[in-house]
């Protein structure tokens, strides 16, 4: 299904901004607190109820030094994918959005005795598995029947050292599941280090009625010296198989 929809193309300046982007033959309406000029706004033909600027249609954000707000269908990553993954691949014919709401509030400085840090919250619905771009057109309603919630936070209490720790449930019918984790990020001038760890529970029929569990466990050192660049991973999953999440692969691959 091809419908005309407007969509924004990018943003020049300004500390605040408010765009949205709505199905149908309204055009974009932009809120931003100073003069600076929205560089190009246009009409465009997608497929599908996708729009470009922020993943999906109907999509509704706001963002400034203090505040991320997001309502409609869009894309994140939490912890490398371990928690949550949600994309769009044209390519392959892949769309894996939430449709909800996504609100972040951030505060502090590097330099204070405090640090910076983040802590949203988030919900809405996806889809149980891979699914066509086309089918999802006329069976979006029955394909999205996994409901998402959960809280995300991230502390810098130096230049260097990122700490976060993340909870998600997720729910559809004779299913549940509940993902704990957290991660560990710390910089060295060129080399990086990054630690993860997520501890999944959930009820389904097929174990009913006892629990079943998973993990996993993600690790990488990388360095760039120059010319040169190096990398390590470490990955573990158990029973770690989720719609909504993408942790790095298994695969060995060279890029």
């Amino acid at each position: 299904m091809r419908r005309n929809v407007w969509h924004l193309d990018k943003l020049e300046c300004g500390p605040h901004v408010l765009a949205g982007a709505i199905c149908g033959l309204v055009p974009n309406f932009v809120w931003r607190d100073d003069p600076c000029a929205i560089s190009r706004v246009h009409g465009t033909l997608v497929e599908n109820n996708l729009v470009a600027y922020n993943g999906g249609c109907g999509i509704l954000a706001y963002e400034s030094d203090h505040a991320d707000i997001r309502a409609g269908n869009y894309y994140g990553t939490i912890n490398r994918g371990l928690v949550l993954r949600t994309f769009e691949d044209r390519q392959a014919r892949i769309d894996r959005d939430v449709k909800g709401a996504w609100g972040s509030l951030k505060g502090g400085t590097a330099s204070n005795g405090l640090g910076r840090g983040r802590i949203s919250v988030f919900g809405g619905s996806t889809y149980s598995s891979f699914a066509d771009l086309y089918a999802m057109d006329a069976e979006e309603d029955q394909l999205r029947n996994t409901h998402l919630q959960g809280t995300e936070g991230e502390w810098e209490p130096r230049s260097g050292t990122t700490l976060g720790a993340q909870y998600l449930e997720a729910f559809r019918t004779d299913w549940h599941a509940k993902i704990g984790a957290g991660n560990w990020e710390q910089l060295w001038g060129p080399m990086a280090l990054y630690l993860a760890y997520a501890q999944l529970e959930g009820q389904d029929k097929f174990n009913y009625p006892n629990d079943y569990h998973g993990r996993a466990v993600y690790a990488a050192l990388s360095g760039n010296f120059g010319p040169l660049e190096a990398g390590a991973e470490y990955k573990y999953y158990y029973n770690y198989n989720l719609a909504f999440t993408d942790p790095p692969s298994l695969v060995k691959y060279h890029t």
